[in-house]
C-alpha cells in the first residue's frame, strides 16, 4: 500500500470519526493542506467573522422556460470587479504567482483516478473542466456547455457544448469525449473515488457493476450536444455535475500513454480544458502552470505563470509561512491557529477571511441518556454562548449561527434554531426532570489523543458553559485515538455527544436531506433521530421527535425532486425547522478560513467552495505595480 493511501486512510478515519461525510470532506479540505493543519481544521481552525474582502467579477447562471415548458440554463451578465478598476498603467505584466501546497499526500493530477482528490479539489479547477462549474458563491454556472435544456419532468438534461471548447492540445471537445470520460469514471475495475456524484445517472449502477456495456443515461445527440438522463429528478443534479467525477479528459492522450494506475499520461503535456495547462510537474517538488492558449475564456492580463511548490513534513506549514514572509509566496492558505498571533502581528492587513459553505454542530444521540429526553437536548442548546465560543474562545474561527444551512444558498432563508438563553435553559432542564442538574447523568465527548492542549481547552470551555448554566457534569475525554473513537462509535452505536461538521456540496439545501433523514447512515446507530422516545411538553408546546422524523423524511422526499425552486426551498425550510426544534444537530457556527494574500493582487475569487486556493485565476485577476 502506498504512502498516499496510508495517509489518506488515516486522515479519512479521523474525519469520519468526527461525523464528516467523505462526500463533504472533499470540499472541506480542498487544496493541499498538511496533516497538522487538517487536524487543526477538524477542530475548526479558521479565521475572523468578517466577510471576504477580495470580491471579483462573477457570472451567475439562470434558467428560463422555453416554449415547450422545459427550462434552459445560460450565463448571465458579468459584474465589474476590483481588477477592472485598476488603471492599465498600474498593471504589472509577466507575473508569476506562487501558492505553496502544504500536504502529506503524494500529488497526482488525474481528476478521476486520483486517491487524493480530497485535498486537491480546488487545484483541478485550474486545469480541467466539465459541462458546468461553480462560481465563487457556490452557484452553478456554464463551463464547457454554453447552455442547457431541462425537461419538464426534471429527468433529462441536454447540454450544448461551446464551439470554442478545446483541449489544451487544440482539439475540439465533443460529446464523445464527455461520454468516454464518464465511462472512465465509472470503470468497474477502477471507479473514480468521486463517482458517487454520478449515482443518479441512468445506467451508472449497471455499468459500474459490469452488468451493462453501455451507459444508457449518456447519449450523443451530435458532436456538440450531449444528453443526460437521470433515474429520478433530483433538483441538485447540476451541482453534482460540477464535481470532478464529471470532468472531461483527453482520450487521445490517455490512449497514447496508457491509463495505468499511476496516471502516467499526466506527465505528458498538454492536457485539460481549463484556463491553465501544466508546463512542469514533479510530484516531489511542485507544479508549474502556464496559460492554456486554447481556453475558451480570457486570461489574466498580469499573470503568466502559476508556481505551486509542494511542501511536506511536520514543519511544512511553517515553511510556507516563511516563504510568504520572504516574499517568495504570494498566496498562502495553510497556517494553523497557533500561529495566528504571529501572522496578525506581521500581516494583519493581508489576512482575507472566507466564510466556508458549511457549519459545525453539537450532535447528541437519542439512544443515549440523558439525550433521549428532547427537553434536555433543548436546554443544552440554549446554554451555548455562540458569540463567546466562536469569536473569543475560537478567535473568530466561526461565524456564530443557530441555522444549519449555509448562507451561500441562493434565495433560501434558513429556519431559526434554538438561541442562546441562559435564563431559560435551567427552566427547560427542570421541566425535563433535572432541576439544577440534579440526577442528570454525566456526559462526555471525545477529542483524539493527539489534539493539541490548546484546542482541548477550547472544547472544555464549551463543556464549562453547560456545567455552569445547567449544573451538568460534562467532560472532554482525550484517552482515545481517532481510530479508537471511530471504533467506539460503531461498537457502542453512537456516543452521547459529538462535534459534527457538515459542508454543503450543492447550491440547494440538500445537505440536510443527506445527513438528517431517519434512515441515513449518519442517523441509524449513531444519532438515531426517529427511534421512539417520549414526547415532552413545555409551555404548551409538544415535542415529539419520532413523529417529527417521519414528517421530515416525507418533506425531504418531496423537496429533493421539487423542480420549482421556491416550493423546494419552502419544503427544505420546514424540514430544517423540525430537526432544529428537536436539537438533532445544534449549529454553533459557520466555518471561517483565513487566507494570506499579498495586497498587490486584485480580483481573487474566494468563498463557498473556494478557500484553499482562489477560484481559477483568469481575466478578473491583476497584479499592481
Amino acid at each position: 500500500m502506498s504512502s498516499e493511501r496510508n495517509d489518506l486512510d488515516r486522515i479519512e478515519r479521523e474525519w469520519v470519526a468526527r461525523g464528516l461525510s467523505r462526500r463533504h470532506f472533499m470540499r472541506l479540505v480542498a487544496g493541499g493542506t498538511s496533516a497538522a493543519f487538517l487536524t487543526a481544521f477538524l477542530a475548526a481552525c479558521g479565521g475572523s467573522t468578517a466577510s471576504p474582502t477580495t470580491a471579483s467579477s462573477t457570472s451567475t447562471g439562470s434558467t428560463t422556460t422555453t416554449s415547450s415548458g422545459a427550462t434552459t440554463g445560460t450565463a448571465a451578465a458579468t459584474t465589474a470587479s476590483p481588477a477592472a478598476q485598476v488603471s492599465p498603467a498600474n498593471i504589472s505584466t509577466g507575473v508569476t504567482l506562487t501558492m505553496p501546497i502544504v500536504t502529506t499526500l503524494d500529488v497526482t493530477l488525474d481528476p478521476q483516478a486520483t486517491q487524493n482528490y480530497l485535498l486537491f479539489y480546488n487545484m483541478f479547477d485550474y486545469i480541467y473542466g466539465g459541462l458546468v462549474k461553480f462560481d465563487k458563491d457556490a452557484h452553478v454556472i456554464p463551463d464547457l456547455a454554453e447552455r442547457w435544456d431541462k425537461s419538464t419532468d426534471g429527468l433529462t438534461y441536454t447540454f450544448h457544448i461551446r464551439g470554442n471548447a478545446k483541449f489544451a492540445s487544440g482539439r475540439q471537445v465533443t460529446a464523445d469525449d464527455f461520454i468516454y470520460s464518464w465511462k472512465r469514471a465509472l470503470n468497474p475495475k477502477k471507479p473514480a473515488p468521486a463517482s458517487f456524484f454520478m449515482e443518479s445517472l441512468k445506467g451508472a449502477a449497471e455499468y459500474t457493476k459490469g452488468t451493462a456495456t453501455d451507459l444508457t443515461g449518456a447519449t450523443k445527440v451530435d458532436d456538440s450536444t450531449v444528453q443526460i438522463t437521470l433515474t429520478k429528478p433530483i433538483n441538485y443534479f447540476l451541482a453534482y455535475l460540477a464535481t470532478i467525477a464529471w470532468y472531461v479528459v483527453d482520450k487521445d492522450l490517455i490512449e497514447k500513454y496508457g491509463d495505468d494506475t499511476n496516471s502516467d499520461w499526466t506527465n505528458h503535456q498538454p492536457y485539460g480544458t481549463g484556463a491553465w495547462k501544466v508546463d512542469k510537474f514533479d510530484p516531489a517538488t511542485g507544479i508549474e502552470l502556464v496559460p492554456n492558449e486554447n481556453y475558451w475564456g480570457q486570461h489574466s492580463p498580469s499573470v503568466t505563470k502559476l508556481n505551486w511548490p509542494i511542501l511536506k513534513g511536520p514543519t511544512a506549514a511553517n515553511q510556507g509561512l516563511n516563504l510568504y514572509k520572504a516574499n517568495q509566496a504570494d498566496i498562502l492558505s495553510a497556517f494553523p491557529l497557533s500561529l495566528l498571533d504571529a501572522v496578525e502581528q506581521d500581516f494583519k492587513s493581508e489576512i482575507v477571511p472566507v466564510t466556508v459553505g458549511g457549519v459545525n454542530t453539537v450532535a447528541m444521540s437519542f439512544g443515549k441518556k440523558p439525550f433521549d429526553n428532547v427537553l434536555v437536548r433543548r436546554a443544552f442548546a440554549m446554554a451555548i454562548d455562540r458569540n463567546t465560543f466562536d469569536n473569543v474562545i475560537w478567535r473568530g474561527s466561526y461565524t456564530p449561527t443557530d441555522c444549519y444551512e449555509p448562507p451561500s444558498i441562493a434565495n433560501y432563508t434558513c429556519a431559526p434554531g434554538i438561541a442562546y438563553d441562559p435564563s431559560e435553559a435551567p427552566k427547560v432542564l427542570a421541566a425535563a426532570g433535572y432541576p439544577g442538574g440534579k440526577g442528570l447523568p454525566p456526559v462526555e465527548f471525545y477529542e483524539a489523543s493527539d489534539t493539541s492542549a490548546e484546542d482541548v481547552n477550547r472544547w472544555r470551555a464549551l463543556a464549562d458553559m453547560w456545567n455552569k448554566t445547567l449544573g451538568a457534569n460534562v467532560t472532554v475525554n482525550t484517552s482515545l485515538t481517532s481510530t479508537q473513537i471511530q471504533d467506539k462509535i460503531k461498537t457502542d452505536k453512537g456516543l452521547q455527544m459529538e462535534i459534527f461538521g457538515n459542508i454543503n456540496i450543492t447550491d440547494t439545501p440538500e445537505l440536510m436531506s443527506e445527513f438528517l433523514r431517519s434512515d441515513s447512515v449518519y442517523q441509524v446507530d449513531r444519532f438515531d433521530w426517529g427511534i421512539q422516545v417520549p414526547a415532552m411538553t413545555y409551555n404548551g408546546v409538544t415535542y415529539d421527535p419520532a413523529a417529527d422524523a417521519k414528517q421530515f423524511d416525507t418533506l425531504m422526499d418531496q423537496a429533493d425532486v421539487e423542480q420549482d425552486a421556491t416550493k423546494r426551498n419552502q419544503l427544505y425550510q420546514q424540514g430544517e425547522a423540525l430537526f432544529l426544534k428537536d436539537a438533532v444537530l445544534v449549529p454553533f457556527g459557520y466555518f471561517v478560513y483565513r487566507e494570506l494574500v499579498k495586497p498587490k493582487i486584485k480580483g481573487l475569487d474566494w468563498g463557498g467552495f473556494y478557500y484553499s486556493f482562489p477560484r481559477s485565476i483568469e481575466n478578473n485577476v491583476v497584479v499592481t505595480k
